[in-house]
């Protein structure tokens, strides 16, 4: 993603979990032509390439991605027409930033409620905008120890802005989790001094049941967020989070084992 604002090209961050037509949509809508994907979503990919603009796929791996010495490549089918990502990483970087921050920079899909997705058009200008407007908000910024916990997904804006662009712009730091996990959630936040998050009603629910929660330590975590698609954040579940989980700002215990 970083890559590609600073090239001055444009950002479309897709859902992993789609199928066929609704990748082959997206492709097309939007007039993609380079994509990045894992080696496991390139048969996907490749079922649905003739139907796009797609002329250049890069191939990748978590294992790559992690970076760990002696992890495998990807694996790539014999004749695919790829490149490998460490073919692409491995060119000299290009000169100088864009100069045009007002420039269409990503298409953020969106379903709203009618018909197939539509592309929200963001420039470098709105990115930048939308993470100084969350630092008003919050009161964070680099010098406060701004740490964000993000679990939500970063292909939907509101992971982008929590996971990427504010910890980025705020000169922070982001905590990326594959997955809801409770359990892991609350030792990311103790270990890592997890300072917000945004979570559905339902996860913070989740958190106050879990049954060692006095354990952790999240007298860190000063900005929790909440949005509701079901449960509302109603004055009972506030007042259940204060007095359950703020107490643990001052009596909070590392964990054991």
């Amino acid at each position: 993603m970083l890559a590609i604002l600073r090239l001055g090209a444009v950002h479309v961050p897709v859902n992993p979990m789609f199928r066929s037509t609704e990748l082959a949509y997206e492709l097309d809508d939007s007039g993609a032509e380079v994509v990045v994907t894992f080696d496991t979503l390139l048969p996907l990919l490749e079922s649905v390439r003739r139907q796009t603009a797609v002329r250049e796929v890069l191939v990748t791996s978590p294992t790559e991605m992690s970076g760990a010495p002696g992890q495998s490549r990807p694996a790539v089918p014999e004749g695919a027409s790829v490149h490998r990502w460490a073919q692409a990483v491995a060119h000299d970087p290009v000169d100088g930033p864009p100069t045009d921050l007002d420039a269409l920079a990503a298409l953020n899909y969106t379903g709203g409620t009618t018909g197939l997705p539509k592309g929200c058009m963001h420039t470098q200008r709105h990115m930048i905008y939308t993470a100084a407007s969350s630092a008003g908000a919050t009161r964070r910024n680099a010098d406060s120890g701004y740490v964000g916990l993000c679990y939500i997904p970063v292909f939907w804006i509101a992971g982008e802005n929590l996971g990427i662009l504010n910890p980025l712009v705020l000169g922070g730091t982001s905590v990326l989790m594959a997955r809801w996990d409770p359990a892991k959630v609350l030792r990311a936040i103790h270990t890592h001094r997890v300072s917000t998050m945004v979570g559905t009603v339902e996860n913070y629910l989740e958190l106050l049941d879990q049954p060692d929660l006095s354990s952790f330590d999240l007298s860190s975590l000063t900005d929790p967020m909440a949005m509701s698609f079901i449960r509302k954040l109603t004055p009972e579940i506030r007042h259940r989070w204060a007095q359950t989980v703020v107490p643990t700002r001052c009596c909070g215990r590392p964990p054991t084992g």
